[in-house]
């Protein structure tokens, strides 16, 4: 047998090779049903945390002392942590929105959407932690700022490769 008919029968023999079952994976189970109760305590902290805190903090007494610049709680990098923290919260809201509809719909698009909203969660707590650590007022030591930055980490860590290589999730996310 020659080279190039060795080389076709190899090709066919590659392309009629059996491809893996990934029937038993489909559907939202195993490990997804952490990722779905993730994505639903993100959604509700979120319309909580603006609903309750930040937008109230708008229209109050708080908000003229760090506005005002006679005031001794007056510091713009405050103004601009409050401003950024809000409007990361109506994003990671949006996104947690967004990422729960293309979860129950089954999108094939779902792992990157998901990582990308991690990235922005990561990207976003460092984002405030820095901006906190620029607040020239004197403030208590927040240690929960540290903890929410190496959590959002953690969290990248964990669930980025389970989305790149989790047979689950290439055998569900399909539409």
């Amino acid at each position: 047998m020659s080279n190039d008919q060795t080389s076709v029968h190899e090709a066919s023999a590659e392309n009629t090779a059996p491809k893996p079952d990934f029937t038993k994976y489909q559907g939202l189970g195993g490990w997804l049903i952490i990722v779905q109760i993730g994505l639903i305590l993100t959604l509700i902290s979120q319309v909580v945390s603006l609903l309750l805190v930040q937008i109230p903090f708008l229209s109050s007494k708080e908000w003229d002392f760090i506005t005002n610049s006679s005031s001794e709680y007056y510091d713009p990098m405050l103004i601009v942590l409050v401003v950024v923290e809000i409007i990361g919260s109506i994003a990671l809201l949006i996104f947690a929105i967004v990422t729960l509809t293309y979860f129950y719909k089954r999108k094939k698009s779902l792992p990157q959407l998901y990582i990308m909203m991690f990235g922005f969660n990561l990207i976003y707590a460092i984002v405030c932690a820095i901006l906190f650590y620029q607040i020239s007022i004197p403030m208590e030591e927040d240690t929960s700022i540290v903890k929410t930055v190496f959590r959002a980490a953690l969290t990248c860590l964990i669930w980025t490769p389970y989305f790149l290589r989790s047979k689950r999730v290439k055998a569900t996310f399909i539409n």
